[in-house]
């Protein structure tokens, strides 16, 4: 089972509407996943997230490349970290 989560959001802006900014994004994202693993598992109110993130503004096609090949590829070492559980 992995012990961490990677993702790319894209943020476009679109006229008239109100964008969110990342920061909410991910609060809503943890809220709502951590309210679904808490149900499944039968523990409401247990903390399922770190409280911090890591970002990275992807800036040009190469960044991007790069990010979406490590993203992919990441599920390929799981069994070799040190904190893999099965």
């Amino acid at each position: 089972m992995p012990n961490h989560f990677h993702g790319i959001i894209e943020i476009r802006e679109e006229i008239g509407t109100a964008r969110p900014s990342l920061s909410e994004i991910v609060a809503f994202f943890k809220y709502q996943s951590a309210k679904r693993v808490n149900l499944e598992r039968q523990t409401p109110g247990k903390p399922f997230w770190q409280r911090n993130y890591y970002e990275h503004v992807i800036r040009d096609d190469e960044d991007f490349d790069r990010i979406w090949n490590y993203v992919v590829n990441n599920v390929l070492t799981w069994e070799k970290d040190s904190l893999f559980e099965k």
